[in-house]
């Protein structure tokens, strides 16, 4: 009576029609992207793959729209920040810190250069004084950080 569907699984555990179970975040990346498919746009579909575009939003900050545009290449806003973040979450990349005088994840420089609140300890004072200077800081411009 009713035609079997072999697709991946909706959030209901129904599965969408005209997906196979082959379809996924990195087949879409590859049909977006073509042959330029970046390592970090691989890493970000890998990641959804894994889990979903859900979480993966989650963990960035960052809506699953989002995230579902930066797979299919659609996003026109800033590549080079999507792909700071993405490279943070997933990417294990580390940076040598000017306060630790060692290597910190990148995610860890991200955010504590980042922070709002004002410094509540002498090291958020610390990166408050030091990150805008950073050469690893890509969130000020260099004539910013020295007015």
């Amino acid at each position: 009576m009713f035609a079997e569907h072999t697709s991946l699984p909706t959030r209901r555990g129904r599965r969408a029609r005209g997906s196979s179970p082959a379809d996924g975040n990195i087949q879409a990346a590859r049909r977006g992207w073509g042959a330029d498919l970046p390592q970090w746009v691989q890493l970000l579909a890998s990641a959804c793959d894994r889990t979903s575009q859900q979480s993966v939003a989650e963990r960035l900050g960052r809506s699953s729209g989002y995230i579902s545009r930066l797979i299919n290449n659609q996003y026109p806003g800033d590549m080079a920040e999507a792909e700071r973040l993405v490279r943070a979450a997933y990417a294990g990349d580390d940076v040598e810190c000017p306060i630790w005088s060692a290597t910190i994840p990148l995610s860890a420089c991200m955010t504590n250069r980042r922070r709002k609140l004002p410094p509540r300890n002498a090291w958020q004072r610390k990166y408050l004084s030091v990150c805008p200077g950073c050469p690893h800081n890509t969130d000020t411009s260099a004539a910013e950080a020295q007015s």
